[in-house]
This record gives C-alpha cells, sequence and structure tokens, in this order.
C-alpha cells in the first residue's frame, strides 16, 4: 500500500511540459556519445550540485528534464572522469586495430613496443570509438612501432616477412 501512495506522489510532481532548453537523458545520451548508464551514474554523482530535477511527461512517459546548468554540470562531470572524448580521426589505430589490420604481432607485442618506446613515441591520444574511450595513435606512431618489431623482435612474423622482403 505504501508504494501504491508513494507511485501515485510521484505521479503527482510530473510536469506537463518542460522548457525547450531541457533535456532528458536520452537526449545527452545521443548529443554526448555517452551510454545512458553513464548519465545516469553523472547525475547521481552530482546530484547535490544540480539540485532538484524537473520530472516531465514525454511521449507518454514520465521522465527527468534537465535545465542547461544542469546540464552543464552533467558534462563537467563526464569530462572530469573521462567520458567524453572526440571521434577517432582517419589514420589512428588502437592497438586491437594495429594488430588485427596492419598485423604487426599480436597485442602483447604491440603494447611491448609502445612500452619500449616510452616518451620517443610520444603520447597516445584518447578518442572515442563507438561508446569505448581508448589511446590511438598517429600514422607516424604507428610507423615507429612498426620499426621498433622490425629491429628488436626478429623473430616475429612481422620481422620476419619484413626480412623476407628485403631478400627478394
Amino acid at each position: 500500500m505504501a508504494k501504491l501512495r508513494e507511485h501515485e506522489d510521484q505521479r503527482e510532481k510530473v510536469e506537463a511540459w518542460a522548457p525547450d532548453d531541457y533535456k532528458s537523458r536520452v537526449q545527452l545520451r545521443d548529443e554526448w556519445g555517452v551510454h545512458i548508464q553513464t548519465i545516469a551514474k553523472a547525475v547521481d554523482a552530482t546530484r547535490e550540485e544540480i539540485g532538484e530535477i524537473l520530472r516531465t511527461n514525454r511521449s507518454n512517459n514520465p521522465t527527468d528534464a534537465f535545465s542547461p546548468t544542469q546540464q552543464a554540470v552533467i558534462y563537467a562531470w563526464l569530462e572530469e572522469n573521462n567520458f567524453i572524448a572526440s571521434k577517432v580521426p582517419e589514420g589512428y589505430m588502437s592497438v586491437g586495430a594495429m594488430s588485427s589490420q596492419l598485423r604487426l604481432g599480436g597485442e602483447k607485442v604491440i603494447t611491448r613496443a609502445i612500452n619500449e618506446l616510452g616518451e620517443a613515441l610520444g603520447s597516445a591520444s584518447r578518442y572515442k570509438n563507438y561508446s569505448r574511450i581508448t589511446d590511438y595513435y598517429s600514422q607516424e606512431q604507428q610507423q615507429q612501432i612498426r620499426e621498433w618489431i622490425i629491429r628488436n623482435l626478429p623473430k616475429s612474423k612481422l620481422a620476419q616477412s619484413a626480412i623476407a622482403a628485403a631478400n627478394s
């Protein structure tokens, strides 16, 4: 009975409309490219700072609507916690992509090369591919990794094929 009363109380707090610049979690997800559960996590983490959240009826479905100020707080939290990143530029690749597409060796071999190159390689850039943010390497960095593997891991498939190509 208490749950029914609580549900009725919640229903009474739903506004019929929200200003146009207020956005739902789904709208924020679509705009920012962040998983809806991650947005929920950000809302929970910033609950005190964002204050009261407007409940509105969108498509006959009660939902939270966030003001532009609340959106800015949520976005800042997502940025601070590395959930926001731009899309991968053309030619940049992750360790997994270098392994499968460039056939530089397994991910362990590539990771070893990256670690050994250290500062000479420079830092990776963090980009978003779908909903995942990970490290990506430029074409120049990929070439450095390739050359390191050929020089330092002569038994690797990459080095063997490079040696075979040089000898033919």
